[in-house]
């Protein structure tokens, strides 16, 4: 989702804070606010347990059903990274 999350979490450091940004901001696909809260809302008002907004929550989601436990080695990987620089400041 492009929202201020990113921009708005506290950090250790500034560098991090930067990094973070730059990778919500410009390399995660997402969905615009506006969309996000219509989604949210039309999903609560229809009682759904699970509220997917986004094609980034849609492709995880299935990525999770269908592939289970072999998911999460590739996604660390690609993720670890980012978390260890957010942790180790």
């Amino acid at each position: 989702m492009h929202t201020a999350i990113a921009r708005r979490a506290r950090y250790v450091d500034p560098a991090v804070r930067d990094f973070a940004t730059r990778g919500f901001d410009h390399r995660l696909p997402g969905t615009r606010p506006r969309a996000a809260a219509a989604a949210i809302l039309s999903g609560v008002v229809a009682g759904r347990d699970r509220i997917l907004v986004g094609p980034d929550a849609r492709a995880l989601d299935i990525g999770v059903r269908v592939f289970a436990g072999a998911l999460q080695r590739p996604l660390a990987t690609i993720t670890g990274p980012v978390f260890r620089r957010m942790i180790v400041a």
